[in-house]
């Protein structure tokens, strides 16, 4: 699950590096990198789809591996046998 989110964030940061330096010729520091933070969010939808579902894919077994392990913990807590 962490290298799918770090891979995508490090593309994103990436993505907004390369806007930053494409627009800085035309327009100050602080407005290029708000202009590329901006740029970036619908781009990294195209872009980085396959990513984001991966990253989406690994964030969801964790979170259904987290619940199951509670399930079993509270009903260990209540007296339950679930083995």
């Amino acid at each position: 699950m962490v290298v799918s989110i770090a891979i995508f964030t490090l593309l994103r940061v990436s993505l907004v590096a390369v806007l930053v330096v494409a627009l800085l010729p035309f327009v100050p520091f602080m407005i290029a990198l708000l202009l590329a933070v901006i740029i970036q969010l619908p781009l990294s939808m195209v872009l980085f789809s396959k990513q984001r579902a991966a990253m989406t894919a690994a964030v969801s077994a964790s979170m259904a591996h987290r619940r199951a392990e509670r399930a079993q913990l509270r009903a260990a807590l209540r007296g339950d046998d679930l083995d």
